[in-house]
C-alpha cells in the first residue's frame, strides 16, 4: 500500500494483523461510523487497513476455491489442469490456461458460458461473476440494477439478432502498427481476469454456433505520442458501420439517464466552498483504476464481444465491460453512482463524480478533509474491491488542482486549461487541416480532447456540433472523407481560439452560470 495512504498515522500492512474491535464486521458501515464518532484519523486509517486486510483476504478465499473448483472438474473431465506455476509465451500469455481451457471446448464442443462460469466461480450457491463486488447498504439511484449485475453480470439486449460470421474481420492498420505493444496490454488482461484467451483453431465451432461474434481490434495513441511508442487496446464494436450488423448498431440502449458532475458543477461548490472559507479551501481529486473492467459481462453473452488476433491464432473473450461498447459508460455510471453515494452518506463529506473521476472539497485540517481520502478509497473498494483505486492519480490536498484534464484554482477562482493539453489539440487540428482525408480514428481523437469546449466557450458550441456531425457521417460510410469548406473554416477557428488565451484564467462564476451547488 501507498504510504501517503496512511498519512500522520504511520500504519503499514501488518498492523492488520493487530487485534481490531469488531474485525468480523470491518466492512459494517455502522461499524465505521463508529470509527468516525470517535474524530481521531489515526483511528480512521487503522480501520481502513484492517478493511483493506479484510477484503484482500476474502478475494484471496474465493481466488483459491475457484482454482479448487477448476482443478477438480479438469481432473474429473481427464483434461490437462492449469499448472500453478504456467510456462508464459514470450509476449505473457498464460499457455498452460489456454491450452486447458480450448481443450474443455473442444470435448465439451464448446459450451463457453459453462467454460466462464467454471473460470470464475459462478455456481447455484454463489453466481457472482466478479466476487470483488458488494451490494453496499448504503442507498443510490439504480441499486437494482446493481443488485442483478453483481448477482449475474450485464445482460445486454439486442434488439437485431447477431448473424453467423463465416470469417473474422480483419483488424485495422492501426493494430498492426502498435502491435508488440498492444498484445501485451492483452497478456495483461489475460493475467487480471479481463480476457479469455483460447486457441484459434476453436473459430469454425463458437462462429457456426453463434457463441462468439468477432469485432476488429486496432489501437490508439496515448500521451500524444506516437502509435508506436505509446498506444491503448480499441474495440470496435461499432464495426462494420455500413454493410453488416455491429454489436452496437444491435444494442439496445438501457434506458438511463446519465447525469455526470461537470465542470459547471465544480466550478460553482468551488466558488461556494471559497466563500465558507475563504483563506483555507482545498482540493483533492480520486480515481477509479480500470473502471469498465470491474464490471462482468454475464457469462451467456461474453462470446459477443470477442476478436481474432491472427498473428498469434487466439482468440480474445471479453469478460467484462470493452471500452468501446455503446452499453458500457451507462451500465458503470451505476457503480460510480453508488461510490459517490456511499462517500456522501455521512454529514460532512461530499464529493461529485464524473465517470471515473472523484472530486472533493473542502476546509484544511478538518477533520472531515482529513480522512475524505480514506472514505472515499473505502467507498471504492466497497463497491468494486481491492484493486479499485488508482493510487496514482489520488492527489494531495492542494488550493491548485486538476480536475477532468483542467486546473481549477481556489485562490485566484479561475479554471485553466494546461498548455501541453492545449498544445496536443493545436496539433490534431493542424493535422487534420493538412491531411488529404480524414480518418473516423483521427477524428474521434480531436473530439475527445474537445469535450469540454462547448461548457467553457459557450461560442464554440456551434463550431463543436458541425464537427461532431462530421464525425457521424464518416462513421456511417465507414471510410476517410476529405473535409468540406464548412469544415475547414470550423477548425480554423477553432485552431485561433486555442491558439488565443481564451482558455486561460477563465472565472468560476461564468463557468458556474448560475448552477446551484449542493
Amino acid at each position: 500500500m501507498p504510504t501517503h495512504i496512511l498519512g500522520e498515522a504511520g500504519l503499514g500492512v501488518a498492523a492488520a494483523t493487530d487485534d481490531y474491535p469488531n474485525a468480523a464486521d470491518i466492512g459494517s458501515e455502522a461499524v465505521f461510523d463508529t470509527v468516525l464518532a470517535t474524530r481521531d484519523p489515526v483511528q480512521v486509517r487503522r480501520a481502513f487497513v484492517h478493511f483493506r486486510a479484510s477484503r484482500l483476504r476474502q478475494e484471496e478465499i474465493h481466488a483459491i476455491a475457484i482454482r479448487e473448483r477448476v482443478v477438480d472438474t479438469f481432473t474429473r473431465l481427464q483434461l490437462p489442469v492449469p499448472a500453478d506455476n504456467p510456462k508464459l509465451s514470450i509476449h505473457g500469455f498464460n499457455l498452460d490456461v489456454v491450452a486447458s481451457y480450448s481443450a474443455f471446448l473442444r470435448q465439451r464442443k464448446g459450451p463457453l458460458g459453462d467454460l466462464i462460469q467454471l473460470h470464475r466461480g459462478e455456481s447455484r450457491l454463489d453466481s457472482r461473476p466478479n466476487k470483488h463486488l458488494v451490494v453496499p447498504e448504503a442507498d443510490f439511484p439504480h441499486k437494482d440494477r446493481w443488485v442483478h449485475i453483481v448477482q449475474h453480470g450485464v445482460v445486454p439486449m439486442f434488439h437485431t439478432p447477431l448473424p453467423v460470421q463465416s470469417t473474422p474481420p480483419k483488424n485495422h492498420k492501426s493494430w498492426t502498427e502498435a502491435f508488440p505493444l498492444l498484445i501485451r496490454d492483452v497478456a495483461k488482461g489475460q493475467r487480471r481476469g479481463e480476457y479469455l484467451i483460447l486457441d484459434g483453431d476453436l473459430l469454425p465451432l463458437l462462429m457456426q454456433s453463434k457463441q462468439i461474434y468477432l469485432s476488429p481490434f486496432g489501437g490508439a495513441p496515448k500521451d500524444g505520442r506516437p502509435l508506436a511508442e505509446c498506444a491503448r487496446i480499441v474495440h470496435d464494436e461499432s464495426y462494420p458501420r455500413n454493410h453488416g450488423t455491429s454489436i452496437n448498431a444491435a444494442t439496445t440502449n438501457i434506458p438511463l439517464e446519465i447525469h455526470h458532475d461537470g465542470v459547471k458543477q465544480i466550478a460553482q461548490w468551488g466558488l461556494d466552498a471559497a466563500a465558507r472559507w475563504p483563506d483555507d479551501v482545498v482540493m483533492m481529486t480520486g480515481d477509479v483504476s480500470g473502471a469498465f473492467r470491474h464490471i462482468p459481462i454475464n457469462c451467456r453473452f461474453c462470446g459477443y464481444f470477442s476478436g481474432y488476433i491472427p498473428e498469434l491464432n487466439i482468440i480474445v473473450v471479453n469478460l467484462s465491460l470493452p471500452f468501446g461498447w455503446t452499453g458500457s459508460p451507462v451500465t458503470y455510471y451505476i457503480a460510480g453512482q453508488a461510490i459517490k453515494a456511499i462517500h456522501n452518506s455521512r454529514p460532512g463529506f461530499h464529493n461529485l463524480v464524473y465517470c471515473d473521476d472523484h472530486i472533493m472539497l473542502g476546509q484544511a485540517g478538518r477533520f472531515e478533509t482529513r480522512v475524505a481520502d480514506i472514505s472515499l478509497r473505502r467507498a471504492m473498494m466497497m463497491v468494486l474491491g481491492t484493486t479499485a483505486c488508482n493510487e496514482e492519480k489520488f492527489t494531495q490536498w492542494a488550493r491548485r488542482c486538476k480536475a477532468l484534464g483542467l486546473i481549477f484554482d481556489l485562490d485566484t477562482l479561475t479554471v485553466t486549461m494546461p498548455a501541453t493539453k492545449i498544445a496536443k489539440i493545436v496539433g490534431r487540428l493542424s493535422a487534420l487541416l493538412d491531411a488529404t482525408t480524414v480518418s473516423v480514428l483521427r477524428m474521434r481523437e480531436t473530439m475527445g480532447l474537445l469535450r469540454y469546449l462547448g461548457m467553457c466557450i459557450p461560442v464554440a458550441k456551434p463550431f463543436y456540433n458541425r464537427l461532431q456531425a462530421f464525425l457521424g457521417v464518416l462513421e456511417k460510410v465507414a471510410r476517410p472523407l476529405k473535409l468540406h469548406e464548412t469544415q475547414v473554416e470550423d477548425i480554423r477557428w477553432l485552431l485561433a481560439l486555442f491558439q488565443s488565451d481564451a482558455l486561460q484564467d477563465m472565472s468560476m462564476t461564468r463557468l458556474a452560470g448560475g448552477y446551484s451547488a449542493p
